[in-house]
This record gives C-alpha cells, structure tokens and sequence, in this order.
C-alpha cells in the first residue's frame, strides 16, 4: 500500500523521473517517462528488459550513449546536465533538459542514478529550435541526439570563454562572427582560438575543427547559447 501511494505521489510530479541500479536496469519511472520512452507504464516497461535498449522508439538508438551517461555520473561521482532528445513512436519530437546523477546508500556507496528532467519542447523562451535545426542541416541528424551542458569542456581542458569560440567556429562562425555573438572584441575572439589551438596542438582553424568535430566536441553545449537568438 505505502509503496501504491509513493508510486502515485511521484507520478503526479511534474518532469520525467527515474532511478537505474549501476547496471543501468530501471528501478522506477514516472508514468511520464515510461510513455516517453514507448510505454504504457514502469510495468510494462520492466516486463520488456528494464532497460534503454528495450525501448520501441529513438530512445533505444541513443541506448550506449544513454548507458555510458550512467557509468559516466558513477564513476565521477558527480551530476552530469544534459539537453536531448529523440521521437517518439509516432515521431514526434521531444527535447528533454534536465540532470543525472549519482544516488546512494546510507553508508555513501553509489547504487545506481537517477534523473529528473523537464520535457522543453515547446519552450518559447530559450533557442532550442534554432540550435537542433541548424546542426541537423550542418551535420546531419538521423536519429536521436544529446549535449551535455558545461560551462566550460574540462575533456578538452578549455576555459568558459575557449569553450564558447569554439562552439560557434565549428559551426561556421568566423571570428567577427563570433565576436558579436559573444559581446567580444574580434581580437579577444582570435586570441582565445589562439590558445585553443595550442591545448589541442592543431596548426590551422581547419585542423582545430576538424579535431574537435572527431573527439565529440560537438555534443558540448555551453549554457549562454540556449538563450542566444
């Protein structure tokens, strides 16, 4: 019974919400995850595997990315924000924001994660469209897709400002360009590309692109974009 009223107590709450053990196996979801992922209920979707890769929509496309977010939060023992989304089974499209993180027991041991996200489709206040659209004519898009949201990319070893210009540069920007965007002097723009071509010991713009494109830069998403029209 008590379990009965908690399940229904968390389904009234507002967002996508669930909790994987450290196998990435679902011990919950809301009932607005669950239909978000392809199912009529957490039920339903224990009784297909419990896990992403059982889902019948896009979710189970982005399954290894969605699997290594977990081992990621884990291992880092730290929360990890993300902008994605994928089409439902209908093939409508739903952008999630939200964040994942790690959950443990009462000696501190990790269990597994959970995640609470906001279904930001229709958002009129922030530049999703504009973003997903013009990287899915640039780079093409056949399938679900995910950015991690980070102030500056500590992979790559770049500060907040680095993170930006190079953003917009392998996106097409050039360095006017990304001045305006940024409320930077074209100057201050080059110097930090400058810089960044050093940390990633590239010769040339072409080089820098080219290398950040192939070592997943592009799944980085500083938060000043998503409020950039």
């Amino acid at each position: 019974m008590l379990q009965q009223v908690a399940q229904s107590h968390l389904d009234a709450l507002p967002g996508n919400i669930f909790i994987k053990d450290t196998q990435s196996r679902y011990l919950y979801a809301n009932q607005a995850h669950s239909q978000l992922v392809g199912f009529d209920n957490f039920h339903s979707l224990l009784d297909a595997g419990g896990t992403d890769y059982d889902s019948p929509n896009e979710a189970a496309l982005l399954a290894d990315r969605m699997i290594a977010e977990d081992q990621r939060v884990m291992a880092n023992n730290a929360a990890l924000k993300f902008l994605k989304g994928y089409r439902d089974k209908n093939a409508n499209w739903h952008i999630l924001l939200g964040e994942k993180k790690p959950f443990h027991n009462t000696h501190g041991g990790i269990q597994g994660v959970s995640s609470n996200c906001q279904n930001v489709t229709d958002n009129p206040l922030m530049n999703f469209a504009t973003i997903i659209g013009n990287d899915e004519k640039r780079f093409g898009r056949c399938a679900g897709f995910c950015y991690y949201i980070a102030h500056k990319s500590a992979v790559f070893n770049l500060s907040k400002r680095q993170t930006e210009c190079l953003y917009y540069l392998v996106r097409g920007f050039t360095a006017p360009e990304i001045a305006t965007r940024l409320g930077l002097s074209k100057r201050t723009v080059e110097s930090h590309l400058d810089e960044t071509k050093h940390k990633l010991a590239c010769n040339s713009k072409s080089e820098l692109i080219a290398k950040a494109i192939y070592q997943g830069f592009l799944s980085i998403l500083p938060p000043s974009v998503l409020y950039v029209v």
